[in-house]
């Protein structure tokens, strides 16, 4: 798992989708339609809305765990208000799965 800008993973994401690679992507909000259906893409709250990530997040961490992804890619959210557990959360998973590329 790696924590990734939104500029960043949305960079990923397309360059996921012209390589057919196997990664997953879990994003705060939507981006619009992703054009490969193949690759796995979630979003904690379509709207942004923290409140609504926080509750979504350990549901998709499990959901793009039983992916055959070889890397989950997760927005980096803000630190501010909610988006700090949520960040808490997501530097724990990031640190205890690592990044299976390096």
């Amino acid at each position: 798992m790696k924590l990734l800008s939104r500029k960043a993973i949305i960079g990923k994401l397309h360059n996921a989708e012209r390589k057919r690679e196997a990664a997953a992507f879990l994003l705060i909000s939507s981006t619009g339609k992703h054009k490969d259906k193949q690759i796995p893409v979630l979003f904690l709250s379509r709207k942004g809305d923290m409140a609504e990530a926080a509750q979504n997040l350990f549901h998709h961490l499990h959901t793009l765990d039983a992916t055959d992804a070889a890397i989950i890619y997760a927005e980096k959210p803000g630190n501010a208000g909610l988006g700090h557990a949520v960040l808490d959360r997501l530097s724990r998973a990031e640190k205890k799965r690592g990044n299976k590329n390096d």
